[in-house]
Order: C-alpha cells, then structure tokens, then sequence
C-alpha cells in the first residue's frame, strides 16, 4: 500500500519513532515533562453528565480519523453482502472490539494503584516497547 502523498512521509514516521524508541530505550533524553507546565494542575470542580458529555465529544473527535475509515470499510462489506443478519454482526462485532477495551480500561483504572508488580517491571517494558518502536521504523523504511 503506497502513501499519498509518497516515500518521505514513511521516512518521517519512522524518524519520529526510531526517536521515540530510543528516548523509551534510554539512549537519549527528550525533556517531555516540560510540556506538563502548560497543562492545569488542578482538577475542574464540576463534571457531572455536562462535563462527561464535553469528553466524550472531544474523544469522539480525536478517535474518529482512527477509527472511521475501517468502520467505512466494515459497513460497505456490510452493504455489500445483501444479508441483514451478517452486515449486523460484523458491526456488532466491531462495536464489541472498540468498546469492550475502553469499559476494562475503566473498570481496571482504580486498581492500577494497587498493582506494584506491573510498576516493577515497567523498566523492562520500556525497553522492549522501545525496541519494538524502532523495529517498526526499520519496517516503515522498508516499506518506503
């Protein structure tokens, strides 16, 4: 599958992750505390189904250049098919895989205090993140 806009865009993505995997690895240090000064260090006072609402449409909106071409492609096989029934369950299917992740998510999130061996290995897989970031570069450059 060729880029649009062609080579150099494969080289940049890569760059930007053999970057990346070698902050994760060690090797270099990229000061990316500093963008946290810029954040507000407070919790707002109120959320209620308001401020739910505001995230959700702000989620929706970074999420959808992800996730809206395969749900384009899911729903015109499911066009495509003729049958009901299986246009049904490949966007059941597809609803059950993006939402299933984000209620664990949630549900885990209040325990993650509690899991220390998973913070006592997340040297380790900080590396191998890093070095499966830098096998992707190597094969996004093979690709270009």
């Amino acid at each position: 599958m060729r880029c649009l806009w062609g080579a150099w865009a494969y080289y940049v993505v890569a760059a930007i992750c053999v970057v990346l995997g070698l902050q994760m690895i060690g090797v270099i240090h990229l000061p990316f505390d500093a963008f946290n000064r810029l954040l507000p260090s407070r919790r707002p006072e109120r959320g209620g189904f308001l401020g739910a609402f505001v995230f959700d449409v702000l989620f929706g909106a970074v999420a959808s250049p992800c996730s809206t071409p395969i749900l384009a492609a899911i729903a015109t096989i499911a066009a495509t098919r003729g049958s009901v029934a299986q246009g049904t369950t490949l966007l059941f299917v597809y609803g059950f895989g993006k939402g299933v992740p984000l209620m664990l998510l949630g549900l885990a999130s209040g325990s993650l205090s509690s899991m220390r061996s998973l913070s006592r290995a997340s040297g380790v897989l900080m590396k191998v993140g890093g070095i499966a970031l830098i096998g992707v570069a190597g094969y996004l450059v093979w690709l270009a």
